[in-house]
């Protein structure tokens, strides 16, 4: 009956999304948000990040604190944790699921009851309220579980959203703005209102290079709200960026090139190649995240250095 439910709510919202006017622009939702805050350009810009400059371009590095076992089948997209477990998100039409795991032992307790339709590729996940909000990657909408269930909350599953390619990467939740804030594999994060899931703002993700210009980061991917600001994955690069949220402006880079070597990746259990540096999640320690990546064998747990 589940299932039935959910299949029936995304024809029903395709139907409309292709009749609807709004929708008919490609994806860009700049011009038509009024309250969207897009990040400050030129001077502007320039002034905030020569302030931040010499932060943002030193590389920081991390010390491993301990490995967990992990399922090299699953092509993960998010990451994170709650009270002692470790939710994962995976992608691929076909294979998209959520499961939940021990964050002591690697073992996973639990897995959606109903895992999502064959036609959606799952995307990042944040935990809000015992509640899993997963993003689907190119079809607007996004799906709320259960965190102790791992089932669908009827009333409120699934929700349409907007972002500047149209599309669904990267989630987690800022507890202290009330706001979710999403990566759509552009430069932009955009931040929503975590009860109605519409945009206040967003804020493009630059640093000024070293003749002063202003470079973005592009191809943001997975996300984590730690301590105030948002570390993000960068598809295809083994590193991982500390962005103020306020400003954009990435403050930290910490090079991940040597946790998992590509020369060192092959191919997984079931002949599959092994997939990019993708997932980051806090712990019950402050400075400790848990990272991974695509088909990884390992999930790592790191002390990121700050100094």
């Amino acid at each position: 009956m589940a299932i039935l439910v959910l299949v029936l709510a995304v024809i029903i919202y395709r139907q409309h999304q292709v009749f609807s006017p709004s929708n008919l622009d490609g994806g860009s939702v700049t011009e038509s948000l009024s309250n969207v805050d897009v990040s400050a350009s030129g001077d502007e810009l320039k002034e905030k990040s020569e302030k931040k400059k010499s932060s943002g371009r030193k590389m920081h590095g991390y010390t491993v604190v301990s490995e967990l076992t992990h399922d090299d089948t699953r092509f993960v997209q998010g990451l994170t944790y709650h009270d002692g477990y470790l939710y994962e998100g995976t992608g691929l039409y076909g294979d998209s699921n959520v499961y939940k795991i021990n964050a002591i032992t690697g073992e996973t307790v639990k897995q959606l009851k109903v895992p999502l339709p064959d036609y959606l590729f799952g995307e990042g996940i944040a935990y809000f309220n015992n509640e899993i909000v997963q993003l689907t990657w190119k079809d607007r909408v996004g799906l709320i579980y259960n965190a102790e269930t791992m089932e669908i909350i009827p009333s409120k599953f699934l929700f349409e959203f907007e972002s500047h390619t149209g599309e669904g990467w990267g989630i987690t939740h800022d507890p202290v703005r009330n706001e979710f804030v999403v990566s759509d594999g552009s430069e932009y994060l955009h931040f929503w209102d975590d009860e109605t899931m519409k945009e206040n703002r967003r804020v493009r993700v630059h640093f000024l290079d070293d003749f002063s210009r202003i470079r973005y980061f592009s191809k943001l991917n997975e996300l984590e709200y730690v301590n105030g600001k948002i570390l993000a994955n960068v598809w295809y690069q083994d590193k991982i960026i500390s962005i103020d949220p306020d400003t954009g402006i990435v403050e930290k880079v910490y090079d991940f090139t040597n946790l998992f070597p590509k020369k060192d990746r092959g191919v997984n259990s079931l002949g599959e190649k092994v997939d990019c540096f993708n997932g980051i999640s806090i712990s019950d320690v402050e400075g400790e995240v848990f990272v991974t990546g695509k088909y990884w064998p390992k999930i790592y747990r790191v002390k990121l250095e700050e100094e």
